[in-house]
């Protein structure tokens, strides 16, 4: 079942799978998600699928092993919100096992760099084309995401969307990862919006010296950080602040660089995407026909 369904998630949403194939290469989240809910576990699990009896067996017993290292006390973090914190933790550790220190970190497998394409059924595209900030030489700023803001409707998705005809493209930055990549989605030329991606930095310089006002880009920028919440998901937020050492007055001065972007600021956020050409990897999900036209030295066709 699980073999089954993840076939069927790359055949009907093969975009989520290029995005975890070029982001995990550089953040361990970014790994661990691909590992996870990526073509990594579905290759293991069509692996899996004829595997010896000696073999499953073997996994039993790791997976007891892992089971007892993992769900003990000692590695425990409870967030909650609410009034009955207290009443909820007091019924929940004498379920939980006592266990002892922390074990060693763990290492985790790596995927190396490089360009990727996959064969999927259909006549349209999927494109995803990434790096990381940290790959770029910076570190995270609030500006970063007005910056994915202007590149996404004043570039993406007129030139791939409107008149490329594909369903969606945009430049995207996940938060604490640092991965910086670029997608369209439903792409009839994904060709073309490969080659747009390597210019984007020379594009959002140009951009950013026609612009007059910056303001509607700030407002819709900060509208969709700052949405409506629901208390579980506003602790949910918070426990990832939390858990990756992210404080109140870290989050204001990012709140505060993202509302006094200006045009310099983009103009020199424009070499950080230059940059990126440096360092950024693609993947593409296409028809076969598409695929192999592809005329790159170390591609990888899974």
């Amino acid at each position: 079942q699980l073999y089954v369904g993840r076939r069927n998630s790359i055949i009907n949403d093969p975009l989520s799978i290029c995005i975890k194939r070029v982001n995990a290469p550089y953040s361990t989240v970014s790994m661990l998600n691909e590992l996870i809910l990526g073509y990594s576990m579905y290759d293991w699990l069509r692996s899996a699928r004829h595997a010896s009896d000696e073999w499953i067996d073997a996994l039993i017993r790791d997976l007891y092993r892992l089971r007892e290292r993992i769900f003990h006390r000692a590695r425990l973090t409870v967030s909650a919100v609410g009034r009955r914190v207290n009443e909820l933790c007091d019924a929940l550790l004498p379920r939980i096992p006592e266990g002892g220190e922390r074990p060693a970190p763990c290492s985790i497998p790596s995927i190396p760099r490089r360009n990727e394409a996959i064969v999927v059924p259909g006549t349209v595209s999927y494109t995803a084309y990434g790096s990381s900030i940290a790959e770029c030489g910076e570190s995270y700023r609030g500006s970063m995401n007005v910056m994915t803001t202007v590149a996404s409707y004043e570039l993406l998705w007129n030139e791939i969307r409107v008149k490329g005809g594909a369903y969606d493209a945009g430049l995207s930055l996940k938060y604490g990862s640092g991965s910086l990549y670029c997608y369209s989605y439903r792409d009839p030329s994904p060709l073309s919006s490969l080659e747009l991606y390597r210019r984007l930095g020379d594009e959002l310089r140009r951009i950013a010296s026609e612009l007059c006002d910056l303001t509607p880009y700030v407002i819709s920028t900060y509208g969709n950080q700052n949405g409506i919440t629901t208390p579980k998901m506003r602790g949910m937020q918070m426990s990832v602040f939390v858990m990756g050492g992210i404080d109140a007055e870290r989050r204001r001065t990012e709140e505060r660089e993202m509302l006094e972007t200006d045009r310099e600021e983009l103009l020199r956020l424009s070499d950080m995407l230059t940059s990126m050409r440096d360092s950024a990897v693609f993947c593409i999900a296409a028809p076969k026909d598409v695929t192999d036209t592809l005329k790159v030295d170390d591609l990888l066709v899974i």
